[in-house]
Parts: structure tokens; C-alpha cells; sequence
């Protein structure tokens, strides 16, 4: 630790006096030091040494916004929001100065690449709604948040350079190498995707000079040969080292090999892990819309075929039965509560109107995701109900971090429990619209998952019970 101290200081007093040097010192910017973890075993596993848990915080911050994570604009206006939250507290809009340093450190919230895509005044509105919707979150929780976010990412543990191709073997001028306990990953800059990737027993040869970063692999009987510039070969090639005599003490290839022949058992066997998307469908014939005229009834100030901020107070669907008309309210609040869409009116109303009512129960967002699907699940006609509810409130939703969630409840909806086949044409074809990435990229990713929860449920039939909180 005391060599370590040495080091940093000595090289922040190096740096500093090339500064004076250079004739730079009166445009000297100051040096922030951020200390970071380079090996990351079980990534996933949450520290409990509080302090470990705020550096790899700070960590996960810094990799962001210098672009070493894989983050489109509504993940960049997210985790920005997070962090808002935690420097700031609840959104405030009396507190002008606040948008004005947002506006002028935007590098601090925002990834540098992305910076350009919006003027600073199109940031500091974008992100100060999605901030205003965290009112309440402590500084610990929205640090989880943000971290959970981040640890969505495949290559999370990682640590990432910089580096450009100096042979043939990419078309792309600059690339990423992420080094972690599996291997060595090379990546697309702009798109943070996988171009290669091996595991350490493949690797077999490194070096480095001060400007570039050699690297030989092989794989069975085939040996290739890469050639990188960077100017960190020199942190690159003894993390590989490290990572290597970890990877052989912790099992190696074998032990990996014996994680997936065991994770490969405990899947299904059969048609429905190999899904097969059906041939696209006339999303104009099955519109909402369409739907609704055959289908829904109107419903008193509130919109039938969008989204809308009031709760209804009957079923979309013609129901002759009272009980299900209210369970069919009540499935509309709590979509409306998960989305983010529940305001103090309407719970005041609802006190007033129905003081047992569910919608007055403090839950939390797994807990309504539950109570939504295990409606559902447990009587039959209020399916297609539910399917309807998150069709109305996903289309034409003003704020896209809402809609996002509601597109997390229809996932979860196609995943437990399938609409008539008077009705799944009409579900389909809103899968259809939502995954073609008009609303957001995010959006896409959702609906085409949903697709394939819904053809998986096809194959295997409703569930029986409601899925876990857990779950």
C-alpha cells in the first residue's frame, strides 16, 4: 500500500513538473485520481465492505462517461438522472444554478461521444425529467440502480483500453481490448460489440513496446498473430499474466467448459429454445386501433387506443361481471403505479372512493409487477384485459423512461400467459411496430424480446402460477 502511494504521488508530481516544463502550468488541468479495481473475480458478487462498494461506484461512473461501456441515449439520460440524484438530491427546478453546471459539465454526467448529439440545453431538459421522476431515492439506492444498469453489460469486470488495428485482421480504425476472468475480448469502439474473443489457455504470446501491443493466440491447431497500437501494453500484458494463473488455479478451461455442460442441463430440451419467429404480419390490418372499434368499450374522459394519465374505472373489455370489472380498474392502477404514471391525486381519489383498495398498499416494483401478471394468471378473462391495458399505455407515452417500463411488463406478460387467438394477431403486430427501434433502440431490444417470449409461451402453454418477486 505505501508503494503504491509512493507511485501515485510520484507520478502526479511527475506529470506537474512536465507541466511547469512545457511552459502549460497556468493551463494546467487538475489531476483527478480514481482508484480502480483491475482484477475482478465473480464481477457480480455484491462487496460488503461499504468503501469497496463506493470505489467500484466511482469506477463504473468514470468508464461511462469515457465511453468503455456500451450506452445508447436513453441509457446515457438514465444513468445521468442517477447520478443527478446522487450530487444533487431531488430534482428542484427553483434551483436554476443546478441546470446551469449540468449544462456546462456535461462530461461529468453524459458519455463524451455522445455530448454532441443534443445541445447542452436539450441534455439539461431531457435528463432533468427522468431526475424529477427518482424523488425520494436515497444516495445508496440510486448508486444500486445505476450499478445494476451497468452490470447488464456481458463484459462487466472488465478493465478496457484503447487501442487501433495495426494489421489486417480488423476494418475498423479503432477497437477496444477488454481484458477479464474469461479472456481477452477485442472490440468495436463505436459499437462496444465483440469482434474476437479468447479465453486465457488460447493465449500463448503477448509483448508490447511503448507504442504498441503484440498478441498471438491459439485455438486447437490454429495460430493467429495480432498486432495492436496503444501506448498501454505495458498494464495489458501483465493483467493477461495475472489472469492467466488465476484462470489455472481457479479450474481453467475445464471448470468453464463444466459450468456450461451443467447450465446446458438445467435448460429444456426441445423446439422452443431454438425459436423461430413467425413470418411478419400486416401491422396495419391488426393496428390497436382496429382492435379497439371490434373490441374495447369507451371509457368516461380517458383515451381507449393511447396512452393516458387517468385510471379507468371499468374494464377496456365488456365485462358482465362487477368483480372483474374492478379487478380490471385495479390492474390498470397498478400499471399505471409500475410505470410511474400514479400521482398523489390519484391516490387521494382512491382513498376517498375505495379506502381498501390495493392501489393504496405500498409495494414495490416487483411486488406490482407480480400482482399484474398473477391477475392474469389466475383468471382467465382478464388476459386479454392486461395485453390491452399495456398495449393503451405504451403507445403515444410522453416520457420514454416510462414507456420503457411498460414495455418490461408486457416482456413479463408474454413470458406467463398468451391472449385469445381472436387477440394475439393485434399483440403481435404491437411487437412488430415496437421492434423496429422508431421510439428508441431500448424499445426495440424489449419487443424483440417479447416476440420470443410470446412464441416460447405458444410452444409451452400458460404458466400456472405467477412468477416470484425474485423472478
Amino acid at each position: 500500500k505505501q508503494w503504491y502511494q509512493r507511485r501515485v504521488r510520484g507520478d502526479i508530481f511527475a506529470q506537474s513538473q512536465q507541466q511547469n516544463q512545457s511552459g502549460n502550468a497556468e493551463n494546467a488541468v487538475a489531476s483527478k485520481m480514481i482508484f480502480k479495481k483491475k482484477i475482478f473475480i465473480n464481477p457480480h458478487v455484491e462487496p460488503q465492505d461499504p468503501v469497496a462498494k463506493d470505489l467500484l461506484f466511482y469506477q463504473a461512473l468514470d468508464n461511462v462517461v469515457n465511453d468503455r461501456f456500451p450506452c445508447n441515449e436513453i441509457d446515457a439520460m438514465r444513468l445521468a438522472s442517477l447520478y443527478m440524484q446522487i450530487v444533487w438530491g431531488d430534482h428542484d427546478p427553483s434551483k436554476v444554478h443546478i441546470g446551469r453546471q449540468l449544462m456546462n459539465e456535461l462530461d461529468r454526467y453524459i458519455p463524451k461521444s455522445m455530448i454532441s448529439l443534443y445541445s447542452a440545453a436539450d441534455w439539461k431538459t431531457r435528463i432533468s425529467e427522468m431526475h424529477a421522476t427518482l424523488k425520494g431515492r436515497t444516495i445508496d439506492e440510486a448508486k444500486d440502480i445505476y450499478m445494476q444498469h451497468v452490470k447488464k453489460w456481458p463484459l462487466y469486470g472488465s478493465t478496457v483500453f484503447k487501442a487501433s488495428p495495426a494489421d489486417t485482421n480488423f476494418d475498423k480504425k479503432e477497437i477496444l481490448i477488454a481484458v477479464n476472468q474469461d479472456g481477452i475480448h477485442i472490440l468495436s469502439r463505436e459499437t462496444k460489440s465483440i469482434l474476437e474473443t479468447f479465453d486465457h489457455s488460447a493465449v500463448t504470446v503477448t509483448s508490447h513496446t511503448n507504442e504498441t501491443f503484440d498478441l498471438t493466440t491459439r485455438v486447437d491447431s490454429h495460430v493467429r498473430r495480432f498486432k495492436f497500437k496503444t501506448k498501454m501494453g505495458g498494464e495489458i500484458e501483465p493483467l493477461l499474466r495475472t489472469y492467466g494463473v488465476l484462470f489455472k488455479q481457479l479450474g481453467g478451461k475445464d471448470k468453464k467448459k463444466k459450468e456450461e455442460e451443467e447450465e446446458e442441463q438445467n435448460f429444456p430440451k426441445g423446439p422452443e429454445w431454438d425459436v423461430v419467429l413467425p413470418p411478419p404480419i400486416d401491422t396495419d390490418r391488426y393496428s390497436f386501433k382496429a382492435y379497439a372499434e371490434e373490441a374495447l368499450q369507451p371509457q368516461a374522459g380517458g383515451e381507449v387506443t393511447e396512452f393516458s394519465w387517468e385510471p379507468i374505472v371499468k374494464g377496456l373489455h365488456r365485462f358482465d361481471n362487477t368483480a372483474i370489472d374492478k379487478a380490471a380498474a385495479e390492474s390498470f392502477g397498478l400499471i399505471m403505479k409500475y410505470m410511474g404514471d400514479w400521482t398523489t391525486k390519484h391516490t387521494n381519489a382512491t382513498q376517498a372512493a375505495a379506502p381498501k383498495s390495493i392501489l393504496l398498499k405500498k409495494m414495490s416494483s416487483e411486488e406490482l409487477a407480480q400482482q399484474i401478471v398473477q391477475k392474469a394468471v389466475k383468471q382467465p378473462k382478464l388476459r386479454n384485459e392486461v395485453f390491452a391495458q399495456l398495449i393503451k399505455q405504451t403507445i403515444g407515452h410522453p416520457k420514454p423512461d416510462h414507456a420503457i417500463l411498460g414495455w418490461h411488463l408486457i416482456c413479463l406478460a408474454c413470458a406467463s400467459f398468451l391472449p385469445s387467438k381472436d387477440m394475439m394477431n393485434y399483440v403481435r403486430a404491437h411487437l412488430q411496430e415496437g421492434a423496429k427501434g422508431t421510439e428508441s433502440m431500448e424499445i426495440a431490444l424489449l419487443a424483440g424480446i417479447a416476440q420470443r417470449k410470446l412464441q416460447r409461451c405458444i410452444l409451452n402453454g400458460n404458466r400456472n402460477l405467477p412468477p416470484s418477486t425474485t423472478e
